[in-house]
């Protein structure tokens, strides 16, 4: 935590990274409620996956990890260190199954 960037850094460093036309992807809704609550700024365009794959599912999903072994999906190599690369690979995953089962 000593070694962590502040807020305030954060802020200004992801506001420069976004783009007017992002769209941003959530396994749900409690990383966006986090980030509101912190003042960062989001895209307009937001899709919570879980909600989809509920929908396309017919029933709960339960997690991310419970969902990609649902659909019989390998884990997938992780997309950055630590658990966050872990599950954006996991969120990739199962977003390109969805795309492939709705096409």
């Amino acid at each position: 935590f000593t070694a962590g960037e502040s807020l305030v850094s954060f802020r200004e460093r992801w506001s420069a990274f976004l783009r007017d036309d992002d769209m941003l992807a959530t396994w749900g809704h409690f990383a966006i409620g986090l980030a509101e609550l912190d003042h960062i700024a989001l895209p307009t365009t937001r899709v919570d996956v879980r909600r989809a794959a509920t929908e396309l599912a017919g029933e709960r999903t339960g997690g991310q990890e419970a969902y990609l072994a649902r659909l019989d999906l390998p884990e997938p190599p992780a997309l950055g260190e630590g658990r966050g690369g872990e599950r954006i690979a996991q969120l990739v995953a199962i977003v390109a199954q969805m795309a492939t089962t709705a096409g």
